[in-house]
């Protein structure tokens, strides 16, 4: 039975793809995986849009996360 910590989500390097899914036990190949690239987009939106973050990644990194709609003609 699969345990939510075996659950991981990654990005493709080639395609900008974000799935979701489990790794092998070297934690380095998807064994399945599924794409949630717009479930992924909409959290992001529900969560940043209007504002913005600094957050840092496991290495020390910082990096500001800002979110903001961009009104086009086709919008009233």
């Amino acid at each position: 039975m699969m345990k939510l910590p075996d659950i991981h989500i990654g990005k493709s390097l080639l395609s900008d793809t974000i799935y979701i899914g489990t790794l092998d036990s070297t934690k380095t190949i998807w064994v399945n995986k599924i794409d949630r690239t717009d479930e992924f987009i909409k959290a992001v939106i529900d969560r940043w849009c209007g504002c913005s973050q600094i957050v840092n990644d496991k290495r020390g990194n910082q990096y500001e996360i800002q979110v903001k709609e961009i009104k086009t003609n086709l919008q009233k």
